[in-house]
């Protein structure tokens, strides 16, 4: 099954946001085809990065939830709260043969 993952950044938190950004990268990186996509989210529009949103596959939302435990942005402190929910996949190029 596919979930969305919205994480918030604290208040001024662009920062630390790119001094870790490499870390988190190849944390996301090193899940291989269970991320299907991510990325920032920004302010307005699109000034500064103020949080993230990844597509993740997995067999239940606890191995979601479990999954951005070893991430260095949420290790570092970075994300003020994180939001998971199943997701469907309705339209887009990278749709999973399995959605």
């Amino acid at each position: 099954m596919l979930y969305a993952m919205f994480a918030t950044d604290i208040p001024d938190g662009v920062q630390l946001r790119e001094s870790l950004r490499e870390q988190h990268v190849a944390f996301l990186q090193g899940a291989g085809d269970k991320v299907r996509t991510a990325g920032r989210t920004l302010d307005g529009d699109g000034g500064d990065p103020n949080g993230s949103f990844m597509i993740y596959e997995a067999d239940s939302v606890a191995e979601v939830e479990t999954f951005p435990q070893g991430d260095p942005f949420v290790v570092n402190g970075l994300y003020q709260d994180v939001v998971i929910r199943p997701w469907m996949w309705v339209l887009g190029d990278g749709k999973p043969e399995s959605a």
